[in-house]
């Protein structure tokens, strides 16, 4: 027998709220949470992931 316990995880748009975040930062004249730096990486980490699936997919259909 496997116990577990399921944990409550809040439901939320992420985007939204990363979105809501830059322009308190903005209004209120302070730092944003995620810096420039670091969406510009995770941009990166995206597009990769990206053009993963897009290779194959050719791969796999041609």
């Amino acid at each position: 027998e496997i116990d577990y316990e399921k944990p409550e995880i809040d439901e939320y748009d992420a985007l939204e709220r990363e979105i809501r975040s830059f322009v308190d930062a903005v209004i209120h004249d302070r730092e944003p949470i995620v810096s420039a730096a670091d969406g510009r990486k995770a941009l990166e980490v995206a597009l990769a992931i990206s053009d993963q699936i897009k290779d194959q997919w050719t791969k796999r259909n041609t």
